[in-house]
């Protein structure tokens, strides 16, 4: 269910000035409430990205930083962000509105192996919508 309501401002101009030519007055209109038809929006989590350090060392903790857009039609709530793979980190969780892009602070513990190449691996997820994507880091031997 849905409810409205107006408040309209008349008045009459003048034709030749555009100024005022009477007091203007308020109507307001009565609300009016209605039951919703169609289909419930629904969140959809895109282009999630993540930067930070490409050179990392094994054991310590990193911030990344992960930003993700809210491309549908309904707040994502409780998203949270989690980075597995080379390493181990999750994000708080947050609400992220439709159309709107966040950029969040994740918390990552390297736990790949000395010397090797390897890949975190960062999902944004809620309610069954995620988005996913990877980075790539060398750990110091």
């Amino acid at each position: 269910r849905w409810k409205t309501s107006a408040a309209l401002t008349l008045g009459e101009r003048d034709v030749a000035t555009g100024q005022d030519a009477s007091l203007p007055f308020t109507v307001h209109a009565k609300p009016f409430i209605q039951n919703c038809s169609g289909l419930a929006g629904r969140p959809r989590l895109a282009k999630l990205t993540v930067s930070g350090p490409k050179i990392v060392v094994q054991g310590r903790t990193v911030n990344y930083k992960a930003t993700i857009r809210n491309s549908g039609t309904a707040t994502a709530r409780g998203v949270r962000v989690s980075v597995s793979g080379g390493g181990r980190g999750t994000s708080s969780r947050f609400n992220l509105p439709p159309e709107t892009t966040r950029s969040i602070r994740v918390p990552t513990r390297i736990t790949g192996s000395k010397g090797s190449r390897t890949k975190l691996l960062v999902r944004a997820a809620t309610g069954g919508v995620e988005s996913k994507t990877s980075a790539p880091v060398r750990i110091r031997p």
